[in-house]
């Protein structure tokens, strides 16, 4: 009976969009449009405080409490599994082994633009996109520094994670933003000592799997990782991209 209530809310909010709605189980409720997400829920449910992220093209839920969002699409993009309160932080002026310099929203050095935020790396839509400027702003001629050695780091909620791979999407537009050298360490520690360079190992120094230029809004290659440890919160950062411009951009970091 918890259910009701928070299905009625849903389909009212989001009548523009979804097609139609239904139970498949007394734990799952799925949306069917041209997205669809299945949420878990429990007997509980109307705890589970969520809300609806409309535009165009998209369909999202954002719930409070730790739920797993599922999102399956058309052939414009891939199915992800994702954490919908995980903890993601951009950051700029950061290479492997030195402290975090956290990033902010806007056009500014250091700065990314309010819509293409470091969630959007891991949000598994890859109509979206993370655009970091780096030591450059918006309004900066293109050159061959800007963008580098920006990237996020997130801390997984669901416990430690052993990633033995990864593999990037591009944007839409842009090739140049591509990155093309990347990091990835791996922490097992938490909340402020993240900040610092000496609680994160190396465990990924190289090729970003988008050479050759796949194509935009395209997966590149897999690349392997030869890891054995679990971490809880891992960095991502870029050291190279294609080519001279004024910031560095992708779709989705997929850790595998």
């Amino acid at each position: 009976m918890y259910l009701w209530p928070f299905l009625i809310i849903l389909a009212f909010v989001s009548s523009k969009y979804v097609e139609s709605v239904r139970v498949g189980s007394m734990q799952d409720v799925i949306f069917s449009s041209s997205y669809a997400i299945v949420v878990p829920m429990n007997e509980t449910c109307i705890e589970c405080i969520c809300s609806m992220i409309l535009s165009d093209n998209t369909i999202g839920v954002s719930c409070l409490q730790n739920r797993t969002l599922m999102t399956t699409a058309d052939s414009s993009v891939t199915t992800s599994s994702i954490s919908v309160n995980e903890h993601i932080y951009g950051v700029y002026n950061t290479t492997a082994g030195s402290d975090s310099l956290l990033a902010t929203t806007g056009v500014d050095i250091g700065q990314y633009p309010a819509k293409e935020k470091p969630l959007n790396a891991i949000d598994g839509i890859i109509s979206t996109k993370y655009l970091s400027f780096g030591v450059c702003k918006e309004s900066t001629s293109p050159n061959a520094e800007c963008g580098l050695n920006t990237g996020f780091y997130q801390e997984l909620q669901n416990g430690a994670l052993l990633v033995t791979g990864f593999q990037i999407c591009t944007a839409e537009d842009f090739p140049e933003r591509d990155p093309l050298i990347v990091t990835l360490e791996g922490s097992n520690l938490s909340d402020t000592l993240l900040m610092n360079g000496s609680s994160w190992n190396v465990i990924y120094t190289g090729d970003s799997g988008l050479q050759p230029d796949p194509g935009r809004n395209t997966y590149g290659v897999i690349k392997s990782i030869n890891n054995s440890i679990s971490y809880k919160n891992y960095r991502f950062l870029v050291t190279n991209k294609r080519s001279i411009s004024n910031s560095v951009q992708y779709s989705e970091v997929k850790l595998l």
